[in-house]
């Protein structure tokens, strides 16, 4: 479905694919045989990424440097920093200046781009707040560390800076041009989602307080988000009243006004987290931290 979406999703396919099979590595023949499955899904998502022709693919890049795409308010705000510190585009220089930058796109999918066609700016408690949740669970689950884990993390961190480093090199573009932090997210969620592998339990081994403190965050970040996204479609962001009530210029011919719309998106996300608390926690289970062995060790491989 992603390949079919996109050109460029076929590679994270394939990639998610690599790292399910470094992930459960072992020198058995059991392990050969459960490779059959993604060493196909790697061979098909490297056909669609082949054969899509889209202009945000790899295969595209590097003969088509003259064209760029018009850069959105976002990219606007980053091109004419860059221009006002003289960095050139390309060469070396624009390269290491595109690699201090690179944080930014990281960070993109967390809140510090806008939503839509990057034309709606989220409040900056949205971005610390899932920037805080986003690192603390990655450090969180370094714990549980092994080395099929550590090279995994390592190649996913390697694809998520040379990946939009080479295609904006290929173009002379910079940070905040051509790339969106959108194309990086796919790969971004494979990063944090083998950082966080290898526990014994759903809960990581965190513990209630802890997870309810993140939740919560996640929780508020969602309905702060959402207000803002109403906002741009219902009043425009000139109004930037918290009452979604007032100054409506587009809403439907309903007793249903925006705020309790709002409301109760708001709520029922926050349900279904408060959902997913009480399901990690069953009643009188005391969390703490207990990984689990690597996958080889069940095949009768030696884990490393």
């Amino acid at each position: 479905m992603g390949a079919g979406a996109r050109g460029d999703s076929a590679v994270y396919v394939a990639f998610a694919a690599l790292a399910a099979s470094i992930l459960t590595y072992g020198r058995v023949s059991a392990w050969l045989k459960l490779t059959i499955l993604p060493a196909v899904i790697i061979v098909l998502g490297a056909f669609f990424f082949l054969t899509a022709g889209q202009s945000t693919g790899i295969a595209t890049v590097g003969a088509t440097a003259s064209t760029s795409a018009p850069a959105s308010s976002v990219a606007d705000s980053a091109a004419a920093g860059s221009e006002a510190s003289g960095a050139a585009a390309g060469g070396i220089s624009g390269l290491l200046a595109n690699l201090m930058d690179l944080p930014w796109l990281w960070t993109g999918g967390a809140g510090t781009w806008g939503l839509g066609w990057l034309d709606t700016p989220l409040p900056v408690s949205v971005w610390v707040l899932m920037i805080g949740v986003l690192i603390a669970m990655v450090f969180w689950g370094l714990q549980a560390s092994g080395t099929r884990k550590s090279i995994v993390l390592v190649l996913a961190l390697i694809a998520l800076a040379v990946l939009p480093l080479y295609i904006l090199w290929g173009k002379n573009l910079r940070v905040g041009e051509w790339v969106q932090p959108r194309y990086l997210l796919p790969l971004l969620l494979i990063f944090v989602g083998v950082a966080l592998y290898g526990f014994a339990k759903d809960h990581l081994g965190i513990s209630r307080l802890q997870a309810a403190v993140v939740f919560a965050a996640v929780a508020v970040s969602n309905s702060l988000a959402l207000h803002n996204n109403m906002r741009r479609y219902i009043s425009g962001l000139g109004d930037a009243g918290f009452n979604l009530n007032t100054n409506i210029e587009w809403w439907w011919n309903m007793p249903i006004s925006p705020m309790l719309v709002w409301m109760g998106g708001s709520a029922a996300f926050a349900l279904m987290l408060v959902g997913l608390w009480l399901w990690l926690y069953p009643k009188g289970e005391r969390p703490g931290l207990r990984t689990s062995q690597e996958p080889a060790a069940s095949l009768g491989g030696a884990g490393i």
